[in-house]
């Protein structure tokens, strides 16, 4: 994480704390009610699962952060649903490019995939996937391709990606659970934990970035 980022994070945190402790007027402009009921209507409809699910697809089409759907995941339903749809969510777009990647081939992998990606994942084993999705170092769909058209086995693909992926997908989760109850109830107590879930996510992620970096490294 560098310096503008760890600003950004603290500043953040700064200003939610500030408005909620010293209850300012500009909190009459958020509604949390009103969030909380438009957030609570969208859960219940019963398409949104399956709705979610194409969405993780459309993401993986359009190259967006996988994250971005795991922590959209997570403020439509509480840990219990968020984590294992997140997860099947992530695992249906990864198998999909997965198997793009395989019709592709690797030569026509090799003219548009960075060149970072696919020395990280030819070859792969389950260590390499596990490193590559713990922390958002490489492209999502890019990895997936990749390992399609590279061959790497099935079975370490699935495993590797959802041993990688799951650590993050239960922080977040958790962490939007958190949210919900500060939107409930914006108590002080639910405003420091809030505040150190988001501080231990960001540098627990920081931390995970530095040391997958160097075991993602290109390699010869």
């Amino acid at each position: 994480m560098s310096g503008r980022q760890r600003a950004w994070l603290f500043g953040a945190l700064a200003t939610l704390v500030a408005l909620v402790l010293l209850e300012t007027p500009a909190l009459e402009y958020v509604k949390p009610a009103r969030l909380e009921a438009a957030l609570q209507a969208v859960a219940n409809h019963p398409l949104l699962p399956v709705l979610l699910l194409g969405a993780f697809m459309v993401s993986g089409a359009f190259f967006i952060s996988v994250w971005l759907l795991i922590a959209q995941t997570a403020l439509f339903y509480g840990p219990a649903v968020a984590i294992p749809l997140a997860l099947c969510g992530a695992l249906l777009s990864a198998m999909t490019f997965y198997g793009v990647g395989r019709l592709l081939g690797a030569d026509a992998v090799h003219r548009f995939a960075p060149a970072s990606v696919q020395r990280a994942v030819r070859g792969a084993g389950l260590e390499t996937i596990i490193t590559v999705r713990l922390v958002p170092v490489l492209p999502f769909t890019f990895v997936n391709v990749c390992a399609g058209a590279f061959h790497v086995e099935v079975g370490v693909f699935i495993l590797g990606t959802a041993l990688g992926l799951a650590p993050g997908i239960v922080m977040l989760s958790l962490l939007g659970d958190q949210f919900m109850a500060l939107l409930r109830h914006p108590t002080p107590k639910a405003i420091a934990a809030a505040a150190l879930g988001i501080l231990v996510v960001g540098f627990g992620v920081a931390w995970l970035q530095r040391r997958a970096r160097g075991k993602a490294s290109p390699r010869d």
